[in-house]
């Protein structure tokens, strides 16, 4: 696992003995006392998903969980959209927010962050495609509605291809990834890009018509998004990050989904 310092110029809050707060301090700083109310975009395997009998599934709600257990509370997931999650945190109907958030200078006007894993960007495409990062311009490509590489990755493409005398990206707005991946099978998408476990679940679940064209890509830590005003749940969610990690619960939870390549160290 890869040191959070050795990746990142600003970092979490950290946490020393002397300042971690009882249960009882926490619990009264919740949405609900005794309920952790976790915001996760729930249309983004494998980090947290509907499974086919209707639970809510992932490596991001296995991670959040064992936070709440570790800290005593019941876990309450609110799912919805990726803009909705920060939007939840800052508006003070969640705890904590949990979406494979690129833990940004921008993003921490917003919230405070806790970070947990790093990943970069990858790009899909359908299996008689020749699009890669390298070649994207005139392309159709998609993205999740204010991800990182909807508002700022793919604009920055763009306009390299631009000032190179070529097409720009035509890029798509989804909500959700999975009718960006419809379109890519059916023709009307180029390629779509998303975090780099997303990719890879995608293609890993398209029987072959998706593939993978490029992977880690600007790799960026992500954050556990926690109200400004909330320092003893950030401490608490710090502190449970640590002791899962220290006791591999953490790598277990990565492992089981296959995303272990992006562990740090707490």
């Amino acid at each position: 696992m890869r040191a959070l310092k050795n990746l990142l110029n600003h970092r979490p809050v950290q946490a020393s003995p002397s300042t971690w707060t009882t249960p009882a301090a926490l619990t009264d700083s919740l949405v609900t006392p005794g309920v952790l109310t976790i915001a996760v975009f729930d249309d983004s395997a494998p980090s947290a998903f509907y499974a086919e009998d209707g639970r809510l599934i992932g490596w991001e709600v296995e991670l959040a969980k064992a936070i709440a257990q570790l800290n005593g509370l019941e876990a309450e997931f609110v799912g919805g959209s990726f803009d909705s999650v920060l939007d939840a945190v800052t508006e003070g109907t969640a705890d904590i927010g949990i979406a494979s958030m690129f833990d940004t200078m921008e993003r921490q006007k917003r919230a405070a962050f806790v970070d947990y894993f790093v990943g970069g960007t990858g790009w899909a495409s359908s299996v008689d495609s020749q699009i890669k990062s390298s070649n994207p311009c005139g392309s159709r490509v998609g993205a999740v509605v204010d991800s990182a590489q909807y508002s700022d990755y793919l604009v920055r493409v763009s306009n390299k291809c631009t000032r190179e005398g070529l097409e720009p990206l035509t890029i798509v707005g989804y909500k959700s990834l999975s009718d960006a991946a419809t379109d890519i099978e059916t023709g009307q998408l180029d390629a779509l890009v998303a975090d780099d476990p997303v990719v890879t679940y995608l293609a890993g679940n398209s029987f072959g018509r998706i593939v993978i064209a490029d992977t880690a890509i600007e790799p960026q830590p992500y954050g556990i998004a926690v109200p400004l005003d909330k320092r003893i749940i950030r401490e608490s969610v710090l502190e449970a990050l640590q002791e899962l990690s220290s006791d591999q619960t953490y790598r277990n939870i990565l492992g089981r989904w296959g995303v272990e390549s992006g562990s740090v160290n707490q």
